[in-house]
């Protein structure tokens, strides 16, 4: 085998190192030794493993054992292989987070300096990061945080919309539920679980009225508008029809209009995950992957759910500002792909029923999108 000389070996650990995820990053870094890794942000994670690199720990597993145990990457003994012969020729992989790893990245723990005495009611859908289960509020965006004594007497899961009476707990928007009134639409005091069998995956053959075009029931189906959706009825027509036909209907969106946002507001019983134009790509983000776990949960309920998303190319356009400024990964692309491939996966039809119908909105001007065409066009029905 061809010898690596000693200063290829560093280039290519250097180059190796800064292709890593934070994942990973942090895993690697564990085994070298560096300390909590977790608080340190992806530039300086990358510095101090080069750091104990050119210091000739790679590949040694330098961490301490005491403390609490880490849960190991299944990644981590290639990458420690990897540290010790960058000579080995490997094939070339790159690991991206998954969904899950999307949505608890980075997220902080309460930090309770006072309790006021002002109840605020703020709503919601159940997020679970490391056996912390929380949400972000729709309306403000501030995060509340649920007991673990609240969320035992409700049962309460991922995915669950909640509406609560919550107090602040510090000066930085967090917030603590203090009375859970409603959850998934229903009072708390009413509220029964039960397990519902959703039967066998089928391919439906149902169909639903959007104008003069009919959308397939649990399919994917795409519409391409020549003018912003409040200056077309079919979609207010539409919504309503559904709701009062006893479906659940959401609205997914980035950066909306601000007319659109009066159209989705003026909808009675319609479920908005959106974010308003001039918003944070954070705000969007939320709004997504909420809207995502929430039609998830409810289909697990046995609910027939309609998911409308405005303007799909102005959402992933969103999603890559935020990827763009987070600390995840490098690229960015394969990170919305991520999202974008979880919210088309909803689209499905059980035997009980039990739905989720996708309309995908696009505007014509955004026909050409690459995106659009290897990943959304392929799988859709176009009415």
């Amino acid at each position: 085998m061809q010898k690596v000389s000693a200063e290829n070996t560093i280039k290519y650990k250097e180059m190796f190192v800064k292709k890593l995820g934070i994942f990973e990053l942090r895993a690697l870094a564990r085994e070298l030794g560096v300390s909590s890794p977790t608080t340190k942000r992806r530039n300086e994670l990358v510095s101090l493993i080069l750091e104990k690199l050119q210091l000739g720990q790679g590949g040694q597993n330098s961490a301490s054992k005491k403390g609490r145990p880490f849960k190991k990457l299944s990644s981590i003994d290639e990458i420690l292989d990897y540290m010790a012969d960058p000579s080995q020729e490997k094939e070339e992989t790159t690991i991206f987070p998954t969904f899950e790893e999307l949505i608890c990245f980075a997220q902080e723990k309460p930090n309770a300096m006072f309790v006021n005495d002002k109840k605020e009611t703020l709503y919601g859908v159940v997020r679970n990061s490391n056996s912390t289960l929380y949400f972000i509020d729709l309306e403000k965006g501030n995060k509340v945080f649920l007991t673990d004594e609240v969320c035992e007497k409700y049962n309460l899961d991922k995915g669950d919309f909640l509406v609560c009476d919550c107090v602040g707990i510090n000066t930085s928007n967090q917030f603590l539920v203090k009375e859970v009134l409603e959850i998934n639409f229903v009072s708390a005091k009413d509220r029964k679980v039960d397990n519902v069998d959703l039967g066998r995956a089928v391919i439906s053959e149902d169909r639903l009225a959007y104008g003069d075009k009919f959308l397939t029931v649990g399919r994917r189906n795409l519409v391409f508008y020549d003018k912003d959706i409040y200056q077309d009825d079919r979609f207010s027509r539409f919504a309503s029809q559904c709701i009062e036909d006893g479906s659940r209907v959401v609205v997914i969106g980035s950066n909306i209009s601000f007319e659109n946002d009066i159209l989705f507001k003026s909808i009675k019983g319609l479920v908005r995950f959106t974010s308003l134009y001039g918003e944070s790509p954070q705000s969007a983000f939320d709004k997504v992957v909420d809207a995502i776990t929430f039609v998830e949960k409810q289909i697990s309920l046995g609910q027939k759910v309609v998911v409308f998303v405005c303007d799909v190319i102005e959402v992933i356009r969103s999603l890559d500002k935020y990827f763009a400024t987070s600390d995840i990964c490098e690229d960015c692309y394969a990170q919305t792909l991520v999202i974008l491939q979880k919210l088309l996966s909803l689209g499905r039809a059980y035997s009980s029923l039990a739905s989720a119908t996708l309309l995908i909105s696009c505007r014509e001007m955004d026909r050409e999108d690459i995106i659009l065409k290897n990943e959304i066009i392929k799988v859709c029905n176009i009415i």
